[in-house]
């Protein structure tokens, strides 16, 4: 299981000597079977450390009772950690058992009911960031963001609609939620936001580390003053009665004015944001990628392999691709969620197909391939030195009968078909049947040719004599 993955740049190794492989073999053989030291992996710009199982949970959300037993079992494991290092100096024993922060500490209860400690990032210390703003937006984004609020009389306002001023100089429309907070991920590399409210009032909203909640304060409403009562009348001296006269004709009554259709009010939009990985559930930066409506924006993700995209209404299906070739075509379902839609977009391995002979092993070289699926064209080009190319991985989880045209030494041959399946990335395809078929043709050719030769050579002999 995949415990930690950080940036190669954001934690320094300081066990130096003997090596961290080496380290790490001499760990595993550990007489403790309470703390385990997890493996690392490398590439050029991530750090992952993994430890079996898949039950593994961080230290933050472990209850006060566990995390006291899990400061107990790293206190009374030095004694194993420097028996496993050959007895070594108890600077080695500290480093090996120093982590970048409490977050690179997980914790589980296995099968037999005792409780084991994983360590990741051992060995390892935080690297000083330039900009600490922005390290901690980054740790905050993956617990859900920072929220503004509104209040009016030190009361919550939920259902709130109000603005937003973003960076590119556009206003996004939000409304509040049930608690009168609306909670966004902001970019690490801002500080400010302007938010308009109550018909053009604007706040702006300056980030400070280790607040998550901003609350803005409306004015409050002023009631309408009671009308004065009117004086009271005298009553007049009592008048003769008139004679009776006829009563005019009544007019009929004025029909009411109709009111005025009420705007609809405006659909809720809800932040959306996609987080595109590898099947192994490891991030991917500065993947690039677009939607169907628009094709022509594309976007990057970040360190942590994750994008913001625009606001949009809850049932709005919304379908991603690959910007560079238009691979992985993938659709999601945006759901009201007043803290955001996260998308998982999980990227898929290519898929290799191979031109054989008939004997299924040896392979073809010097074929052009063009692959077509339910009439859209897949991947095209030549096989290389093993017969081989590649077409995009996501193509396999459609399935059908996908068609293959090949074209050997300028002649096209008969085409191929390979069935496709979610569960399979390698696939071979047997055409020198068909190559040898036609050569066997051209054989005949050439010996009817020869035999038609030899005769008419032998006739001109026979007429000579």
């Amino acid at each position: 299981m995949i415990l930690q993955t950080v940036h190669v740049g954001q934690v320094i190794l300081i066990t130096k000597e003997p090596a961290y492989e080496k380290l790490y073999t001499m760990l595993s053989r550990m007489a403790s079977s309470n703390l385990i030291f997890a493996e690392r992996h490398t590439t050029l710009k991530q750090i992952q450390w993994t430890a079996p199982g898949n039950d593994w949970k961080p230290l933050s959300l472990a209850p006060a009772p566990i995390q006291g037993q899990v400061s107990s079992i790293l206190a009374n494991s030095r004694s194993a950690v420097a028996a496993a290092l050959s007895g070594s100096n108890g600077q080695l024993v500290e480093n090996v058992l120093t982590t970048p922060s409490d977050e690179f500490v997980f914790y589980r209860t296995n099968e037999e009911g005792n409780l084991q400690v994983a360590l990741t990032g051992w060995g390892y210390r935080q690297a000083q960031i330039a900009n600490p703003l922005a390290a901690w937006l980054l740790g905050i984004n993956k617990k859900g963001g920072i929220c503004i609020g509104f209040s009016r009389q030190n009361k919550p306002v939920p259902n709130y609609a109000f603005q937003m001023l973003m960076p590119s100089g556009q206003a996004k429309s939000l409304t509040t939620g049930p608690d009168g907070l609306f909670r966004f991920k902001p970019t690490p590399n801002i500080s400010q936001y302007t938010v308009v409210y109550e018909d053009g009032l604007t706040h702006t909203i300056t980030l400070v580390m280790g607040q998550e909640i901003y609350w803005i304060a409306l004015p409050d409403v002023v009631p309408e003053p009671e009308p004065a009562p009117e004086p009271p009348i005298s009553e007049p001296e009592p008048m003769p009665e008139p004679q009776p006269e006829s009563e005019p004709e009544p007019e009929p009554p004025t029909p009411p004015a109709p009111e005025p259709p009420t705007p609809p009010e405006p659909e809720p939009l809800y932040p959306c944001y996609v987080h595109v990985t590898r099947p192994d559930g490891s991030a991917v930066e500065g993947y690039e990628i677009t939607d169907d409506n628009n094709a022509s924006d594309v976007r990057v993700t970040d360190a942590n392999g994750y994008v913001r995209i625009e606001d949009m209404a809850e049932g709005t299906i919304y379908t991603l691709w690959n910007k560079t070739d238009g691979s992985n075509r993938q659709s999601f379902h945006v759901e009201a969620k007043p803290e955001g839609n996260i998308f998982e977009y999980v990227l898929q391995d290519d898929c290799t197909l191979t031109l054989v002979e008939a004997d299924g092993v040896t392979p073809i070289k010097d074929a052009h391939v063009t692959l077509t699926l339910a009439g859209n064209k897949v991947a095209e080009g030549l096989v290389d030195a093993q017969g081989k190319m590649t077409f995009p991985g996501q193509t396999r989880m459609q399935g059908g009968e996908m068609e293959a045209k090949v074209t050997v030494n300028g002649r096209n041959l008969e085409p191929g078909h390979i069935t496709l399946s979610a569960d399979e990335r390698d696939y071979t395809l047997q055409v020198n049947e068909i190559i040898k078929k036609r050569w066997k043709w051209m054989w005949l050719i050439w010996i009817l040719v020869g035999i038609l030769l030899l005769a008419g050579f032998c006739g001109l002999i026979g007429l000579g004599r």
